[in-house]
C-alpha cells in the first residue's frame, strides 16, 4: 500500500471538485427552469383573467340591449341603437372565444414545463398578490460564479500537482507468514520498500505548471467578465422590476375613473339624455382600460420572475 504518495491528496478532494461542478451545473439548470415555469404560470394566469373580462363586457353589453329593447318598447330609441349594440356584443363574444383559445394554450404550455399532462387547473390554483414587491436582499450567488470558483480550485490543484513532481513516492509491502513441517512453526516476515522518484521529464511537467498557472488567469479573467454581465442583468432585471410595478399601479385609477364614466352613462342612457354611441364608448374604455392593467399586472409578475432568477434570490435544492 501507498505510504508516502503526495497525489493522493491532491486526487481525493479533485474528484469531489468535480463532483460539485456536475451538481451545480443541475443546480443552474433547475434556477432557469423554475423562471421558465413562473413565466408560464403567470401567462396561464393572465389569459384566464382575461376570459373573466370579456365575459363581463358581455355582461354589460347585455344589460345595455335591455335597456335599449325598452327604451325601443317606449319610443324613446331607434332599432338602430339595438343593432349597433348586438353588433358590438358579437365582437367582444369573438374576443372571449379568442381568449379561451389563448387559456388553452397557456394551460397547455404550462404542463408541458411542469411534465405532467394529467394535472389539474384546481391544482394549480395559487393565490399570488396584486403586485410583486422589491426585495434589497440580492445574493448575486449565481451558480455559473460557483462553477467558476469550484474551475478555479480545480487549476490550483493542478498546479499543487505539478509542484510535487520532484518528490518521491514511496510504497511499503509486508507479508508474514509461517514455513515448516508437520505442523511445526518457523514464521518470517518480508518487508519491501518501493520508491519512485522523478529526476527528469525533459521540462514537461513545468510546461504542465505554466499550462495550468495561464488557465487560473484565464478563468480568473473570465469570472471577473461573467461578475460584470452579471452585475448589468441584475441592475436591468431591478430596475425593470420597479418600472413594471410603478405603470401597473398607474392603471387603478383609471379603471376607478372608467367604472363611474361607464355607470354614469348608463344611468343618462336609460333616462334618455345619452346616446348609445357615448355608451358604447364607455363601455370600451373601461374593457381596454382592464385589460391593459392586465397585461401590465402580469408583466410585473414576469419581471419578478427574471429578477428572481438573476438576483439568485428563489432557494434551489
Amino acid at each position: 500500500p501507498p505510504f508516502y504518495f503526495p497525489d493522493l491528496a491532491i486526487n481525493r478532494p479533485a474528484k469531489l471538485k468535480k463532483k460539485k461542478i456536475k451538481s451545480i451545473e443541475i443546480k443552474a439548470y433547475k434556477r432557469l427552469l423554475v423562471k421558465n415555469l413562473m413565466e408560464a404560470y403567470f401567462q396561464w394566469k393572465q389569459a384566464g383573467q382575461a376570459i373573466e373580462i370579456y365575459r363581463q363586457a358581455e355582461d354589460l353589453l347585455q344589460e345595455a340591449a335591455r335597456s335599449t329593447n325598452s327604451m325601443i318598447r317606449n319610443g324613446v330609441a331607434l332599432p338602430s341603437a339595438r343593432s349597433r349594440i348586438e353588433g358590438e356584443l358579437a365582437t367582444v363574444q369573438a374576443q372571449q372565444i379568442e381568449a379561451v383559445a389563448n387559456e388553452e394554450n397557456a394551460f397547455a404550455y404550462l404542463q408541458f414545463v411542469l411534465g405532467d399532462k394529467t394535472i389539474s387547473r384546481d391544482q394549480l390554483q395559487i393565490e399570488i398578490p396584486e403586485l410583486p414587491e422589491e426585495s434589497s436582499n440580492e445574493s448575486q450567488n449565481r451558480e455559473e460564479l460557483i462553477q467558476l470558483d469550484l474551475g478555479l480550485e480545480l487549476d490550483q490543484l493542478k498546479i499543487d500537482q505539478e509542484n510535487n513532481f520532484f518528490k518521491p513516492q514511496i510504497g511499503l509491502q509486508l507479508d508474514l507468514g509461517s514455513q515448516d513441517f508437520n505442523f511445526g512453526w518457523k514464521p518470517y516476515g518480508l518487508l519491501g520498500v518501493n520508491l519512485q522518484w522523478s529526476l527528469f521529464d525533459g521540462n514537461r511537467h513545468q510546461l504542465r505548471r505554466q499550462q495550468a498557472l495561464t488557465g487560473i488567469e484565464i478563468r480568473k479573467e473570465q469570472k471577473k467578465q461573467v461578475e460584470e454581465q452579471f452585475a448589468l442583468q441584475l441592475g436591468i432585471a431591478r430596475r425593470n422590476l420597479t418600472s413594471g410595478i410603478n405603470q401597473a399601479e398607474t392603471f387603478r385609477p383609471r379603471i376607478e375613473a372608467a367604472e363611474r364614466t361607464y355607470r354614469d352613462i348608463l344611468r343618462k342612457y336609460s333616462e334618455g339624455s345619452a346616446n348609445y354611441l357615448e355608451l358604447l364608448d364607455a363601455r370600451i374604455q373601461l374593457t381596454q382600460s382592464q385589460i391593459s392593467y392586465l397585461l401590465a399586472r402580469y408583466q410585473a409578475w414576469a419581471k419578478w420572475s427574471e429578477y428572481q432568477y438573476s438576483s439568485a434570490l428563489y432557494p434551489i435544492d
